[in-house]
C-alpha cells in the first residue's frame, strides 16, 4: 500500500511537472500578442511599400501610399480604445518584459528579448499614423517620463537591431510637425530621460570608427538620431555641449583614418550622416535661437584642439569632407541622397570660421551672407520659446 501511495505521489509530480512546462505566464500572453501585431503590421508595411512604388513607376515621382494600403494600421489608430490601449500599453508591456528578465533562465531572456523586439516594431509602425502620435506626444506615459524610461532601456541593449529600430521609431516620430513634436519632447526633460543617453552612445561609436575597424551597424543610426536634434533650436546646445570632444576626436585623426574618401556603401553611409551632422551643429537661425549661439559649435570645436598637428587634422578632414558630392559619384550603389547645396555651404562656412578662430583666437565676425546664420528648412519652421505645457495642452 505504501508503495502503491508513493507511485501515486511520482505520477502526481510528473502531471504537475508537465503543467508548470506548458502553462503560460502572463507576460508571455502579453509578449504573443505583440508578436501577433509585428507580423500583421510588418507585412502590411512591407505590401505598402510595395504598392507605392508601383504607383511611382506609374505616375513618376516619389512613391506615395495611402490609408487605403494599411487598413489594419487605420483600424487600431481609429478605434479609440484601442488606440489608448497602444499609447501606454506598449511602454506598460515593456515594462513587464524587463522586469522578467531580472530573475529568467537563458532560454526564457532570449524570449524576453523577442517580445521587446516586437514591441518596438509595433511602436515603429503605429507612429506612421498620426493621430496615434497626436495622442502619443501628449500622454501621461510621455508626460511622466515613464516612456523615456523604457526607450532607455532598451538603448542599452546589446542586440543591435532591436536598438536601431528603437532609433527608427525616434527619427520617425521627430519629423512630425503637426504635431509638433520636438516642442512638446522639449518641455519633457528630455535631454536628462532619453537624449543624453543617446549622445553618450553616439559618441563611442563614432570615436571607435575608422577604415579599419570592425563595422558598427548602429553607427549611422545614432548619428541620424542625434542629426534631428541637432538640427532643432531646442536642443542644438545640449548635443554641442555634449558631442564637441567626440567629433574633435574623430575630425583630428584625418580623412584617411576614417576612410571619408571610401566609396563603398558601408564607409559612405557613415560619411554622409557625419557630414549631415555638423551642417546641422552649425547652422545658427537667429530668428529662433540666442544671439550667444552664434558659432556655438566653432568655438566648441576650436577649444578641444589644443596644438598645431589637432588643428591641421580638423583643416583638413573638413576640406576633404566637401569632397563629398564626387566621393559619392564614384560609388557603385546609390545609397545616399545627393548632397544638399544648403549642407554644403554650412561645412564650408564651418571650416572659414574654424581657421578663423584658431588663428584669432577669439570669437570670429558674423560671416557674410548667411554665414553660420543659414536657415535650414527645419529651422525656419522652428517656434519661438513658448510655454511647453500650454502647447501640450492645446494638441491634446
Amino acid at each position: 500500500e505504501e508503495e502503491e501511495e508513493e507511485e501515486e505521489k511520482e505520477k502526481g509530480k510528473e502531471v504537475d511537472t508537465v503543467a508548470q512546462a506548458t502553462r503560460w505566464e502572463p507576460v508571455d500572453l502579453v509578449g504573443v500578442v505583440m508578436q501577433i501585431l509585428a507580423i500583421f503590421l510588418r507585412n502590411e508595411y512591407k505590401a505598402a511599400a510595395t504598392s507605392g512604388s508601383k504607383k511611382k513607376k506609374e505616375k513618376g515621382g516619389e512613391a506615395t501610399s495611402s490609408e487605403e494600403d494599411t487598413p489594419f494600421l487605420r483600424q487600431l489608430a481609429r478605434h479609440e480604445k484601442v488606440r489608448q490601449t497602444m499609447v501606454d500599453g506598449l511602454f506598460d508591456a515593456l515594462g513587464t518584459f524587463f522586469d522578467a528578465m531580472d530573475h529568467s533562465s537563458p532560454s526564457k531572456h532570449k524570449v524576453l528579448v523577442s517580445y521587446i523586439a516586437s514591441a518596438i516594431e509595433v511602436l515603429y509602425f503605429c507612429s506612421w499614423d498620426e493621430e496615434y502620435v497626436s495622442e502619443l506626444v501628449v500622454s501621461d506615459c510621455m508626460h511622466q517620463g515613464r516612456a523615456f524610461s523604457m526607450l532607455k532601456k532598451v538603448l542599452l541593449m546589446e542586440q543591435a537591431e532591436i536598438v536601431s529600430n528603437m532609433l527608427r521609431w525616434l527619427l520617425r516620430f521627430s519629423e512630425y510637425e503637426d504635431p509638433p513634436t520636438q516642442d512638446i519632447l522639449a518641455g519633457y526633460e528630455l535631454d536628462s530621460r532619453l537624449l543624453h543617453s543617446i549622445i553618450e552612445r553616439n559618441n563611442t561609436a563614432m570615436v571607435a570608427w575608422g577604415a579599419k575597424q570592425p563595422y558598427n551597424s548602429l553607427a549611422c543610426d545614432l548619428l541620424k538620431a542625434v542629426e534631428i536634434f541637432a538640427d532643432d533650436s531646442n536642443f542644438k546646445a545640449q548635443v554641442i555641449d555634449s558631442s564637441a570632444e567626440a567629433l574633435a576626436t574623430v575630425l583630428k585623426r584625418g580623412a584617411e583614418y576614417n576612410g571619408f574618401g571610401k566609396a563603398d556603401s558601408m564607409h559612405l553611409s557613415f560619411t554622409y550622416a557625419f557630414f549631415k551632422l555638423l551642417a546641422a551643429l552649425h547652422c545658427f537661425n537667429a530668428q529662433v535661437m540666442p544671439a550667444d549661439q552664434e558659432n556655438h559649435f566653432v568655438i566648441a570645436l576650436a577649444g578641444e584642439c589644443r596644438t598645431k598637428e589637432h588643428r591641421d587634422g580638423v583643416r583638413g578632414s573638413l576640406e576633404f569632407l566637401l569632397t563629398l558630392p564626387e566621393v559619392i559619384k564614384r560609388a557603385k550603389e546609390n545609397t545616399c541622397d545627393p548632397v544638399m547645396e544648403e549642407d554644403l555651404a554650412l561645412v564650408e562656412e564651418l571650416l572659414g570660421a574654424f581657421n578663423e578662430q584658431c588663428e584669432r583666437g577669439k570669437k570670429p565676425s558674423t560671416p557674410k551672407a548667411g554665414g553660420g546664420g543659414a536657415k535650414k528648412d527645419k529651422e525656419a519652421k522652428a517656434k519661438p520659446d513658448k510655454d511647453k505645457e500650454e502647447l501640450r495642452v492645446k494638441v491634446s
